[in-house]
């Protein structure tokens, strides 16, 4: 069998034990123990398929090489870092610019540091504070540094921009709204640093100054005192120039509520929606009623806090390529019932940091900076109106449960990304009109029969996972607790 060849002068540059290059599987297999944080044994058999049909060259910036290792000065790889991301490279229709990986930090965190970052046990590691990244996102990539660790950069993409020093290369990267097929995130930790992961604040897309109209449709039956609530916080706190209000009446029976809606004035008005309750049939009425171009799903039982928050839901609404945008929602209480929506969660989907205090900063700061996200919740959710139109949707046969996260699902499907928008904040008096779906039988039924239909319309995106979360946080609880892999 013949060698395959490569750059191997690195190989003593870096320290590193050989990882790709062998002459036979019985070699690879007695010079190679796999670490049980990264490749598993499923991995090194295809790893050796893959090598022998699509060897991959890696070296230093500047070396002779397909691609470049970029190691900060406090970091050390894992000595399958290199066959990790071979493996990821080669499954790959075309070769991504960027190979980012998980990673472990093993300096000492500060107090506010420990509060975003979980602490873990990893074998060959020990104690550390685990970095498990999403898979890149733009609105991600504008708060969170993907590219400070150690990365894999193909070197003709850094040659044709005449890049050619680590710092120069990361700075690109940070600073590039970059395609996905230009990102590959391998999930398996391959390497450690002392340095904590840096945030950042840059603006990778040109913002949209328009100030379009905004219809904002509320479902409502009676409750007249919680939607007066709802209205009020609106109409007295929202800066935001252009909006409607659409009412969508259902099925209310008191007096008092239709004296209420008589008393309502510009921009409010009024829609009568006659059929027996299903979210998803009276929002896609109440929208064919709407004027606007961008469209807010909102619950009446919500009241609003800040001054700017439709601006700054229009501001990222407007981007190229984002199909919805969601809000951070606390209870009365002041604590979280809604941190943006895992896909997965329980086998179908969940509110990430339910019951957790306001002040909570969440995993990588999920709950202090705006990020891309698997779904959000249609008790505040804003939607270009021609991208509900090309998806359909909502799934009027969805009449209560997960029809929000399935129009995410949908929204996603079409190539449009999904956002979570800490710094807008709402109060959610959840299930308020309708009550909980625990709550009898029937009810209890029903959520069961669109749970399951949500798990077999996505049963692959399940399989594949949520990827704004990763593979090694839990799926069983909404606390992005690290899975007990190794126990």
């Amino acid at each position: 069998m013949s060698k395959v060849r490569t750059a191997a002068s690195f190989l003593k540059r870096f320290g590193l034990r050989r990882t790709l290059f062998y002459y036979d599987q019985r070699r690879l297999e007695k010079e190679l123990p796999f670490s049980c944080f990264s490749l598993n044994a499923l991995e090194r058999d295809h790893l050796w398929k893959l090598a022998k049909k699509h060897p991959i060259s890696f070296g230093k910036v500047g070396e002779e090489a397909e691609y470049w290792i970029l190691q900060p000065e406090d970091a050390t790889l894992a000595s399958d870092f290199m066959a990790a991301c071979s493996i990821r490279i080669a499954e790959r229709k075309h070769r991504p610019a960027v190979v980012y990986t998980d990673l472990a930090v093993t300096g000492e965190l500060s107090a506010e540091d420990k509060e975003i970052l979980w602490e873990t046990n990893l074998p060959g590691v020990g104690a550390c504070h685990s970095c498990f990244f999403p898979d890149y996102g733009l609105e991600t990539a504008e708060v969170l540094d993907y590219f400070g660790g150690s990365i894999c950069v193909r070197s003709d993409w850094a040659k044709e921009r005449a890049l050619d020093t680590e710092e120069a290369i990361r700075e690109a990267l940070r600073n590039t709204a970059l395609e996905e097929d230009d990102i590959l995130h391998v999930d398996r930790v391959l390497s450690t640093q002392a340095h904590m992961v840096a945030f950042h604040k840059k603006q990778l897309l040109a913002p949209k100054e328009t100030k379009p109209l905004v219809s904002i449709v509320i479902p409502n039956k009676d409750q007249v005192e919680t939607l007066k609530s709802c209205l009020d916080s609106i109409l007295e706190l929202t800066a935001y120039p252009n909006y409607e209000v659409v009412i969508i009446e259902n099925n209310s029976t008191e007096e008092a509520t239709f004296a209420y809606y008589e008393s309502l004035q510009d921009p409010v008005r009024v829609v009568t929606c006659v059929t027996d309750w299903n979210y998803s049939y009276i929002n896609n009425y109440g929208v064919k009623s709407c004027q606007g171009d961008i469209l807010l799903f909102l619950n009446n039982d919500t009241t609003v806090r800040s001054a700017d928050w439709l601006d700054e839901m229009v501001s990222y609404v407007q981007r190229e390529g984002v199909g919805a945008v969601g809000a951070k929602l606390y209870y009365p209480d002041e604590t979280i019932q809604h941190g943006g929506v895992t896909v997965g969660i329980r086998g179908v989907a969940g509110h990430g940091y339910i019951g957790w205090p306001a002040a909570s900063k969440g995993y990588l700061r999920r709950l202090e900076l705006p990020q891309n996200v698997g779904a959000v919740t249609a008790a505040c959710m804003m939607v270009p109106k021609d991208v509900f139109y090309q998806v359909g949707g909502f799934d009027e046969d969805m009449k209560v449960a997960f029809n929000d996260t399935d129009l995410c699902m949908k929204i996603r499907d079409a190539g449009y990304r999904i956002v979570l928008t800490p710094q807008v904040v709402l109060t959610h008096y959840e299930s308020k009109s309708r009550g909980r779906d625990e709550q009898n039988a029937e009810k209890l039924e029903r959520f069961n029969r669109e749970s399951m239909t949500f798990q077999r319309r996505w049963f692959h995106q399940l399989r594949q996972g949520d990827p704004s979360y990763n593979v090694h946080l839990s799926y069983d609880n909404d606390n992005f607790e690290v899975k007990q892999l190794w126990t």
